[in-house]
């Protein structure tokens, strides 16, 4: 069960390998660009064309790429991508195995794979993949062997091709005059005077080549990663001298808020002092005039009352 979960896991991971960025769907004719950015021919790239038909400019990196008269069919296949197709059709096959039929007799359980065929086969119909003679060459797998290899991101290993004009022989030498593979046979008769090798011999040859055309651009990523690195530190640290400058921004002007508020109270309370001196003092006249009205009130009260109800006599004392 354990298994069956991380074939998943990885499936999930590999679909998403195989995505276009531009239609989010999976790839079509995926073409690789010179900035070896992928998409699809078809719509994504061919929508790219310029109106005269000469070139495309790359939606990611914005990178001009010439077109031949072909267009974009002229531009280069993503092998990759289609190895991940491999790997993700031998994912799908090894998926539910324990439950396939055979693919050649379709009774008998399955118990290996064919990797020439893409079928699954039972005990019998192995046997006579060996015994049959344009068939014993074919590699046949068990069922452990299909799921250890999509597990590990590599496609079932497939047999040799064989010569389409000669059956019986497997392509193993490489013709460097023609650009293609052949066999001992074309060798003798079609290729007699050109420049061949085996193809073990011309791909380690190829390899090697390819390995040490690659260090140059190891080092030049090195370069540019350390380039990327250093930015990315600038980057950082004018970030962080920004912060510290707006600290030191807000800083200052709460301080300056301190002081304003601290006068502001002192201010206030001068003003509260003043006031209550002053309001004091208007109390203290007020109730001397106060006295003076009472004392007035009074005087002419009795003044008054004294003429209403007093004698000429008493007036007059």
């Amino acid at each position: 069960m354990a298994e069956r979960v991380t074939t998943k896991e990885a499936l999930k991971k590999l679909d998403a390998q195989l995505e276009c960025s531009l239609c989010l769907d999976t790839f079509k004719q995926p073409k690789l660009l010179p900035c070896f950015h992928v998409f699809c021919k078809s719509p994504c790239l061919e929508k790219l064309v310029t109106k005269d038909g000469r070139s495309l400019t790359c939606p990611t990196c914005r990178h001009i790429v010439p077109l031949s008269e072909r267009g974009v069919a002229g531009l280069q296949s993503d092998f990759h991508i289609d190895h991940l197709f491999e790997i993700q059709d031998a994912f799908n096959k090894a998926e539910d195995d324990n439950d396939r039929n055979c693919g050649s007799c379709e009774d008998g359980k399955a118990t290996g794979y064919c990797n020439d065929c893409g079928d699954f086969l039972c005990n019998e119909c192995q046997a006579a993949h060996k015994k049959m003679k344009y068939l014993r060459s074919h590699k046949l797998i068990s069922l452990d062997e299909l799921k250890a290899q999509v597990t590990s991101l590599v496609p079932p290993k497939k047999a040799v091709p064989h010569c389409p004009k000669h059956l019986d022989n497997a392509l193993k030498i490489y013709c460097d005059t023609c650009s293609t593979l052949i066999c001992t046979d074309c060798t003798i008769r079609l290729h007699k005077d050109h420049n061949y090798d085996l193809v073990a011999d011309v791909l380690t040859k190829h390899k090697e080549e390819l390995v040490s055309s690659l260090k140059p651009v190891k080092e030049k990523l090195g370069s540019v990663q350390r380039a990327l690195q250093d930015f990315y530190t600038r980057v950082k640290a004018i970030h962080d001298q920004r912060a510290a400058i707006e600290a030191n921004i807000h800083k200052e002007i709460d301080e300056q808020h301190r002081l304003l508020d601290q006068r502001r109270a002192e201010l206030v309370g001068e003003l509260e002092m003043l006031t209550q001196q002053k309001l004091k003092d208007l109390a203290a006249q007020r109730d001397q005039v106060e006295i003076t009205q009472v004392k007035l009130t009074s005087c002419l009260e009795y003044a008054e009352g004294g003429l209403k109800t007093g004698t000429d006599g008493e007036e007059m004392v």
